[in-house]
């Protein structure tokens, strides 16, 4: 027998490996194997077939080095999923398997660890893994690849590895201080002796009637065990049979000496809901509506209403015994008390579980080994990559404000859209999918307009125009009149409207979409910018730290004392230019000195606990000012806010993207939506501070009318050729040279010209930051007609792309890399 199997790298296709006869009964379509690859490397790869016949043409088939797995860890749809996303994005099956599962569940050979310094043996370990413990131990801080423990010991390593890590001994370098392993508990369970013969079973509980204590903790594991419908073969959690009770522990201890019972240990499983009740439900009962099969939008700028629209629709497909799946921007931030992450958690308990970056490996290894292992009805609360987690009974998939940009990946193969991939995964499991938001994309519209999508809600329930009280301030006539100087930012007109909600004890948030403090710092006496020495771009100035950052390759430096550019030793004359958030707050602070200012951005989010520190001040209305980047947007900071002022409207409309006015709108018209909430009287107000009052964006705004917004975007985007009247995927050149890199995009342009002659392909693009973390760049943007085949599409451009490879040379040089759906 022969398993086809995937491995998590960049390579075409998938391998088949000879599976060795001890092992036939055990490999199963889904589980994990350990193969080599190479002479050297083994790779932890996931069997997708198991065939009966060696594929044709191949000599020599290397043998599996062992399985991981004792059940499926995916199913065929999930693997069918993976397929779906390479072939539709164009990446290989390896890239998006590195995606699908956690780095930790996918160690190789040059998989770096180090020792975990909190590990305490809970039993004796084998020789083999206490050898290997011990030379990681012997390294201290220096970190061991397997490939280097693999030599040392001279035999494979990889089996002692899993073990480690599961136990929680050793710890991925990239996971320093995470523990890797699965959530695991120790269980009881009855003697197999006592489990096969219940008569013999009965005779041991009369033996102990003079061990009172004992006697009477096995009738508890018994009637344990029989009420979850498990005896006598079962297993009962530790904790469940004695809890946090010493007297009991210490008989138990004695039943396990005697041989009546025995202790294992099992990956914790996911428990019975806690029982909890929501509030009730301001829906009336002709609001409740069964959802049709296909893609619904519930598009409702009552945020209440749409959360409680969903707790009815979770609900209702866990009473089905389904799972629900539920993709939130806000799952990536603590949750506040009120909450619909809280209220769903405190309602499911175990059975509603958060995947993100929030959670520590531990803790995404645990609920992804729990679902693949469990068939049960839960409610998981996630960001993208939770699309990807083994959901065997998956009856709803809700992808909330999906208008959000971070639903789209973009930096790494699979490049995909939550969204997109979403519609398609509930295609293959047979779930129903759920589209909500107060500001649905212009592609979502335009999707309920034609009948593609089926919109929830008709006539009278629709959304109606919400006017936003605002006030523009010509940021340009006041700094021409000297009213205001060119190192301040905060306008009179700004500073009025904030001390006159300060004095009614309400707050103020401050909207400024550029982080650190001064956008570039320049040399006085020579004019020039300090700039990353990887990035075509501007160092931006963090004055609290004293580094200049790039923002795109995370290149980092202290704020020289001399001009790199002319040698001035001149510190002084090295002065920021432009606001970013930090800078805002301290000129705010400057002028309201009395006031409890916050400041939250990604550099503030980078710290998990410095955010929650935050959140909870805010909570508990220790803040009177919020200065922060659009990331406040999804925040549970709106209580209590009356007035929102954006410090520089420009940059926020100023993004080279054709879908720049339609995210401002979104941001703005949402951050009015939610402070209104709070708003004791009338609506919140907001102050856009502008060089051009007249920009019509801002009459727009000021209706409130957000579908009339999106029709008039989409009759452009018509006029234009932009989607969703076509499908764009941008082509992706990078080299370390420039003239390589402008070389390859032009054959690569004369090719998929040739090939595709019917779609429109932009000249070659140099985007406006030419070079990132050293690599030069070029584009080419391809516009495929609605009525085009994506197969067609697809199919030339991976032509282009292997002809590219053959007839140029340099190409070789160039890394090339394709974003379908770019946004």
């Amino acid at each position: 027998m022969y398993a086809n199997v995937l491995i998590p790298l960049a390579i075409p296709g998938s391998y088949h490996y000879s599976i060795p006869q001890d092992l036939e009964e055990k490999i199963k379509v889904g589980m994990r194997v350990a193969v080599p690859l190479g002479s050297k490397r083994f790779y932890t790869a996931v069997v997708i077939r198991i065939d009966q016949l060696p594929p044709e043409g191949v000599k020599e088939i290397k043998p599996i080095l062992f399985v991981v797995d004792e059940v499926p860890l995916v199913s065929s749809d999930d693997i069918a999923f993976w397929t779906w996303i390479a072939k539709y994005y164009l990446c290989t099956e390896g890239e998006v398997l590195r995606t699908a599962l956690p780095s930790a569940l996918l160690p190789e050979s040059h998989t770096e660890v180090i020792a975990n310094p909190e590990y305490e043996a809970s039993e004796p370990l084998p020789c083999a893994d206490l050898n290997i413990l011990d030379l990681i131990i012997k390294r201290g801080k220096e970190s061991l690849s397997i490939a280097e423990i693999q030599k040392s010991i001279g035999r494979p390593a990889l089996p002692s590895f899993l073990r480690l890590v599961k136990s929680g001994a050793i710890q991925l370098k990239e996971e320093l201080n995470i523990r890797t392993k699965g959530k695991h508990e120790q269980t009881v369970a009855l003697a197999d002796s006592l489990a096969e013969d219940e008569m013999l079973l009965m005779k041991q509980i009369d033996l102990l009637h003079r061990a009172p204590k004992q006697q009477k903790l096995l009738q508890k594991l018994i009637a344990l065990l029989d009420s979850q419908d498990i005896f006598p073969h079962g297993e009962i959690p530790l904790r469940l049979l004695c809890g946090n009770n010493a007297n009991e522990a210490t008989t138990l201890r004695a039943l396990i000496r005697k041989g009546i019972l025995i202790r294992k240990e099992r990956l914790r499983k996911l428990t019975k809901t806690v029982g909890s009740v929501f509030p009730t439900s301001p829906l009336n009962p002709k609001e409740k509506i069964i959802l049709p099969e296909g893609v619904s939008v519930h598009y409702q700028e009552s945020i209440k209403r749409k959360e409680f629209f969903l707790e009815q629709q979770i609900s209702q497909t866990y009473a089905e015994g389904k799972q629900v799946l539920l993709l939130s921007p806000e799952s990536q931030y603590p949750p506040s008390a009120d909450s619909l992450t809280e209220r769903l958690c405190l309602r499911y308990g175990d059975r509603c579980q958060l995947y993100s970056s929030r959670q520590t490996a531990s803790q995404r290894i645990t609920l992804f080994q729990q679902l693949a292992q469990q068939d049960i009805p839960v409610v998981v609360i996630g960001n993208r990559s939770a699309l990807f987690l083994p959901m065997k009974r998956l009856g709803l998939i809700i992808i909330d404000e999906e208008q959000e940009y971070a639903y789209k990946q973009q930096l790494l193969a699979p490049r995909y859209h939550a969204r997109d991939a979403a519609i398609m995964l509930g295609q293959l499991k047979g779930a129903k999918v759920l589209i909500t938001s107060e500001t649905p994309s212009a592609e979502t519209l335009y999707n309920m307009s034609i009948g593609k999508w089926k919109n929830l809600l008709q006539g009278e329930e629709q959304p109606q125009p919400r006017p936003i009280d605002i006030e523009t301030v010509n940021m340009k006539t006041l700094y021409r009149q000297r009213r205001l100087q060119s190192d301040e930012t905060i306008s009179p007109q700004l500073e009025t409207a904030v001390k006159s909600i300060l004095e009614k004890g309400r707050r103020v948030v401050l909207i400024q979409n550029r982080r650190g403090y001064g956008m570039y710092v320049k040399c006085k006496k020579c004019n020039n910018s300090l700039c990353c020495p990887r990035c075509s771009v501007s160092l931006t100035y963090h004055k609290q730290s004293e580094k200049l950052c790039c923002h795109y390759c995370g290149y980092e430096q202290l704020l020289p004392y001399i001009c790199p550019s002319c040698g001035n030793p001149n510190r002084e004359e090295l002065q920021p230019y432009g606001f970013g958030t930090e800078r805002v707050a301290e000129e705010i602070k400057k002028l309201f000195p009395q006031a409890q200012i916050l400041r939250i951005d990604s550099d503030i989010a980078k710290s998990k606990k410095r955010l929650e520190t935050l959140l909870n001040q805010i909570e508990t209305g220790n803040v009177n000012i919020i200065v922060g980047t659009q990331m406040m947007a999804a925040l549970p900071i709106w209580h209590d806010i009356d007035l929102i002022g954006v410090i520089n409207l420009d940059s926020i409309l100023a993004f080279p993207d054709f879908r720049a006015d339609e995210k401002a709108y979104q941001l703005l018209y949402q951050l009015a939506i939610r402070s209104s909430f709070g708003v004791k009287e009338g609506n919140t107000r907001m102050i856009l501070q502008t060089n051009d009052p007249q920009n019509p964006f801002i009459e727009a705004l000021s209706l409130g009318d957000y579908r009339l917004f999106i029709e008039e975007q989409l009759q452009e985007r018509q006029a234009c050729q932009f989607p969703p009247f076509t499908r764009l995927t941008t082509v992706v050149i990078r080299a370390l040279d420039r003239s390589v890199v402008s070389n390859v995009a032009r054959q690569f342009a004369t090719i998929i010209n040739r090939n595709l002659p019917h779609e429109l392909i932009t000249d070659i693009h140099t985007p406006d930051i030419e070079r990132i973390d050293r690599y030069y760049i070029r584009q080419i943007i391809l516009r495929r007609p609605t009525f085009m085949n994506s197969n067609a599409e697809r199919q030339a451009i991976i032509a282009a792309y292997n002809e590219l490879s053959i007839s140029v040379p340099d190409s070789k040089k160039c890394k090339i890399h394709f974003d379908v759906d770019a946004i």
